[in-house]
């Protein structure tokens, strides 16, 4: 059947016109991939620059547990208070682990509760735009981004930590950039369990002691992460429309 299968046959010269399209499509499309991981990579290397290892400490900050400077730490509900069954079209939204990026918040897969069943079994569960949600199972093990603004309420499932810090201590955005360092897992070395999917639990990431720089200092972070932010944002945007124009050029051509 494969072999038999008919398929449009342009010129050669027109094939390689073709060719040429796409191709310079898709190194537009990748060299704007390139310097968003160049940025991520650049943002890293100030938060380090700025902050030190937070493992070693070199800068000597006072350093706290991530439960002693919340204002709420707590995972979302196990066992049978949320399962699949208890989705519905619309309503309250459910924050997943497929959900949580690292930095990003992945709003493709949706899921819902009822305003009913949130109000009569789930509440004490609520979290907000602003809000930080940790993922502690999947690759990597921790993973942390801001709840988005347009969703002003939802419910955390289980292994999705959600945590409010006090911020008189330490600023949210310090605190994600913080939990996305590869270095950071280095304080889970040990304490990984599972046997199929290893997970971190909420109380084991609540007693991990970070380091605390003065609020100044992270103000300032905050200011050069937001920047480069923003500058992301429109790349992303941009290599959204250029993949559209690729898949149309496509099409178009390999329709006739």
């Amino acid at each position: 059947v494969f072999w038999a299968h008919e398929i449009p046959l342009p010129p050669l010269k027109e094939q390689k016109r073709i060719a040429a399209i796409l191709d310079k499509a898709d190194n537009l499309r990748r060299k704007r991939q390139q310097t968003i991981q160049l940025a991520d990579e650049f943002l890293r290397a100030v938060f380090l620059d700025m902050f030190g290892d937070p493992v070693t400490n070199p800068k000597q900050w006072e350093v706290k547990t991530l439960k002693s400077i919340s204002k709420r730490f707590s995972d979302g509900p196990f066992g049978s208070k949320l399962k699949s069954e208890h989705y519905v079209k619309c309503g309250v939204r459910v924050i997943r682990l497929q959900n949580i990026g690292v930095g990003k918040f992945k709003d493709k897969d949706k899921a819902y509760i009822s305003k009913k069943y949130y109000e009569d079994a789930l509440s004490k569960f609520s979290c907000s735009s602003g809000d930080i949600i940790i993922g502690t199972l999947g690759d990597p093990n921790v993973r942390a981004c801001l709840i988005p603004k347009h969703i002003e309420l939802a419910v955390n499932k289980a292994d999705c930590v959600h945590f409010i810090p006090d911020e008189s201590v330490a600023r949210r955005e310090y605190l994600v950039s913080l939990l996305n360092l590869p270095q950071f897992l280095h304080f889970f070395s040990g304490l990984l369990h599972g046997q199929t999917r290893t997970r971190v639990s909420s109380g084991q990431l609540g007693k991990v002691e970070i380091p605390i720089p003065p609020i100044d200092i992270q103000n300032k972070f905050i200011k050069i992460n937001k920047q480069i932010t923003k500058n992301l944002s429109k790349m992303e945007s941009s290599i959204q429309s250029i993949t559209n124009l690729f898949n149309s050029i496509s099409q178009r051509s390999f329709s006739g």
